[in-house]
Order: C-alpha cells, then structure tokens, then sequence
C-alpha cells in the first residue's frame, strides 16, 4: 500500500470530517481490499435504479417506450422512469425477494412507493453488484458505462478512456444541510478490476457530498490502486 502520511490516509482522512460514512473497495474476485463501516446501514437514494434496472431487464418485456423509459432511469437518473418501473415491477415486494435471494440481509426496500429510502449497506451492495455482473443484464451493463457526463463523479475521475467503468450515483436530502450522497462503481486498472462503494451522509449540500465523494475516491486510488 502506498501513502501512510496522514493527509493520504483513506481512515483520517474520513475521521477529519463529521460525516456518517461506508466503504467498500473490493477486486474482480470480490475480496475486500479495504472497508470502512461495511454494514452500516444507509438508505440508497438513486443506487436503488441498479436493482430496479436488473429487475426491468430480466423479468420484463420492455417496449420500445419502455426502453427509452430505462435508459433515462440508469443515464439520467430519471425518477419518473424508476416510479414507473418500480410499480410495474411490485418493486417493495420483489426486489426485496432479490434481496432475500442474494442474501443481503440489512437490505429492506422502501415502502408506499419510496423507492430511495429503501436501506442497504455497502456490504449488501457488493453482493448485488456481484450477482448482476455475472448475469445476464447487457442494458443494464451498457446505459451505467454511458451514465450523464455531470453524474459522473467518484473513481471515474481518475481513469482515462482506455478504462472499462460502470458507475451509478446517488443523492437526496435527508434534511436541512444533510445530504445522502453515495457511489457504486466497477472498473478496470491496467492490471486488474476493482469494485468501489462509498455511501455518506451529513453533507451540508449536493456539491459538498459530490467533493466528499470525489476525495475519498482520489485516496483510495493514490494509495490502493496506483
């Protein structure tokens, strides 16, 4: 591991700050390589459309409407898109029956249609993420490699366009100056695949959240990846 100086460590880096926190970095056999309040529990805010998008895509026909409806629901983060998706789908009932399958136990969708205050922990995520890609969910795959260029934040940033990456973001207001911010992302380095997770809260403003986000990315790059 490279940088022990204080101001390169992922874990003070994090304890500098007031912010509720979970990481997961992982590699392309999914061992953890570094966590930080791996099952602490933290509702998804948009990182929901990852499930809802594996669910559409594997249980549905979709029409060609319906096609343009999940490519806004994974690129743009379309909630329309995901309310419409989640209905057709009885997401709070069968997604939590994914949940149950994949064994993510701190995993509870949410209820009477809230599907962003649906719970998980960055642990519960790796697993989902695992099983969706080695499943069969090629649109799903293809729209997180093409996600907006202004909800492309986190590990993304450090790689150049030679990198295979699969990104999905997600925000929300819990309340006043406290923002739910939070990265699932998978890529290639030149020498292997990582898996990165980061789900924070207690950020005073999107903006703040998305710079919190993009730190602790570029340390754990600095130290872990390069």
């Amino acid at each position: 591991m490279k940088g022990h100086s204080p101001m390169n460590n992922i874990t003070n880096y994090i304890n500098s700050t007031s912010k509720k926190t979970s990481i997961i970095l992982f590699d392309g056999n999914f061992n953890i390589k570094y966590s930080l309040n791996k099952t602490l529990t933290f509702c998804t805010a948009s990182l929901i459309k990852v499930a809802i998008g594996h669910m559409a895509e594997t249980s549905l026909c979709l029409t060609s409407d319906e096609e343009i409806m999940f490519q806004k629901m994974i690129c743009e983060s379309d909630n329309e898109s995901t309310t419409y998706f989640w209905n057709k789908l009885s997401g709070e009932n069968e997604i939590q029956k994914l949940f149950n399958r994949l064994q993510m136990n701190n995993s509870i969708t949410g209820s009477k249609g809230y599907w962003g205050l649906s719970k998980t922990t960055a642990y519960d995520l790796m697993l989902l993420w695992k099983h969706i890609l080695y499943s069969n969910s090629p649109k799903l795959k293809k729209y997180m490699r093409n996600i907006t260029l202004s909800q492309r934040w986190g590990i993304t940033n450090y790689l150049d366009e030679n990198y295979v990456s699969f990104i999905k973001n997600g925000w929300s207001p819990k309340e006043e100056n406290n923002w739910r911010i939070n990265n699932l992302s998978w890529f290639n380095t030149s020498s292997s695949s990582y898996g990165l997770i980061i789900l924070s809260e207690e950020n005073i403003s999107l903006e703040e959240g998305i710079n919190y986000v993009n730190e602790v990315s570029r340390i754990l790059w600095s130290n872990y990846l390069r």
